[in-house]
């Protein structure tokens, strides 16, 4: 995808050494295979100086180019294609000492105004479609109209570039501060929104914006948001409805909420109580993410040759180990299923024999484990424990006060 805080650099690098009088070779991305590290799309810029920007190859190939175009030979008044990789002499000689194959389009560039046509609507936050036809390399522009990023042709290269791709999050918790180090690996920008100040965080995160903002003044500053996708974590309806509302009035491509079905089927009656029609709703993801049977049976799989499992939760950080021991020597000694108590309640987590292992890896759904327990129960072995953490679960920070 077309990342404005990526391409901004290269494209900005090339207007300021064309407008100093230094000719400039910009390389994109056509095609890859293996392990290239960087997408189709990617760009590269290098002047004969030995100056560059961007990357098509997380280092790989970048100094090959920079003095194949120094010594003159690509980059000459049509488009050049250099296919890295191709084979074993290629690969050893300047090719991609990692693996993989990387085919390239390098053009000649010596005009700065047709850079600063490209990068006055990015600044203004408007995306630009920038079209090369082949084989002879002249470029137009046009406004992007919402089709892929890049696209290539027999006849000609085309790539979007555009606002950079974003995520909004309401709700500053342990949740939401996983999703914006995925995020900010995939080079999304990231903010976080979130008014309550008790939920203001020691230790930012780098590179994350941070926001005091009610969820709904967010969502609106973020203007046009069509390359956005936007994230209710709060756990309080009072906030996370407050963005989902703004959120279905704007163009962003995701709305996600996580949480139970339960809380997914409140959530759409609230909103359906202020007007919003069914087909509005159904943009809504909730619960959002994977179902947590899938994260049970990849764990399943991951331990196949075990003797059996222990599923915990991970919103119940307080069980014991001793209480882990006690419920896998149950398993040890021939139990199918066995679950603790504490004070007549039973808690978590639960054990079970590996004769469950293919219906555990068969679960899809959000229930987890609990719908083959409820339905195996006359196989549940209970055992008693003083062990208070079986049934505390952590939904929001205060429950982590007095611990």
């Amino acid at each position: 995808m077309s990342v404005q805080a990526d391409d901004l650099e290269v494209l900005e690098s090339i207007l300021a050494w064309l407008q100093s009088g230094q000719p400039v070779a910009l390389a994109t991305v056509v095609r890859t295979g293996c392990s290239s590290p960087r997408p189709p799309g990617s760009l590269f810029a290098m002047n004969q100086a030995g100056r560059f920007a961007g990357s098509v190859s997380g280092g790989c190939v970048e100094d090959a180019l920079v003095t194949r175009y120094r010594d003159g030979e690509i980059a000459g008044p049509a488009p050049t294609w250099i296919d890295f990789g191709v084979d074993r002499e290629d690969a050893a000689r300047m090719g991609l000492p990692c693996g993989g194959r990387l085919e390239l389009l390098v053009e000649h560039l010596v005009d700065p105004d047709a850079i600063a046509a490209l990068l006055g609507p990015l600044h203004s936050g408007e995306g630009v479609t920038r079209r090369v036809l082949l084989p002879g390399g002249e470029v137009s522009l046009e406004r992007e109209t919402g089709g892929p990023d890049f696209v290539v042709t027999e006849h000609e290269i085309v790539k979007t570039f555009g606002p950079a791709w974003q995520l909004l999050l309401v709700g500053d918790g342990l949740v939401a501060r996983h999703l914006a180090s995925m995020a900010r690996q995939l080079d999304y920008r990231v903010k976080i929104c979130d008014p309550r100040e008790a939920y203001a965080h020691s230790q930012p995160i780098a590179s994350v914006n941070y926001s005091r903002e009610m969820p709904d003044d967010a969502v609106r500053a973020l203007g046009e948001a069509s390359r956005t996708a936007i994230v209710t974590v709060a756990h309080d309806p009072r906030q996370d409805d407050l963005a989902l509302s703004a959120a279905l009035q704007s163009r962003a491509f995701y709305i996600g909420a996580p949480g139970s079905r339960r809380s997914a089927e409140a959530r759409r009656a609230r909103l359906a109580s202020l007007g919003y029609d069914v087909r509005q709703l159904a943009r809504i993801d909730g619960p959002a993410g994977l179902d947590i049977g899938s994260s049970v049976a990849a764990g399943v799989c991951a331990a196949a040759d075990a003797r059996g499992c222990i599923i915990g939760l991970a919103d119940m950080p307080w069980v014991q180990t001793a209480t882990v021991s006690v419920l896998a020597e149950r398993l040890h000694q021939g139990a199918s299923i066995v679950a603790p108590v504490h004070r007549g309640r039973r808690g978590n987590p639960v054990g079970f024999a590996a004769h469950w292992f293919p219906e555990l890896i068969d679960l899809s759904n959000d229930l987890g484990a609990r719908d083959l327990l409820s339905r195996n129960i006359d196989q549940l072995q209970l055992v008693d424990t003083a062990d208070a953490g079986i049934l505390a679960d952590v939904d929001h920070r205060a429950d982590l006060r007095g611990r």
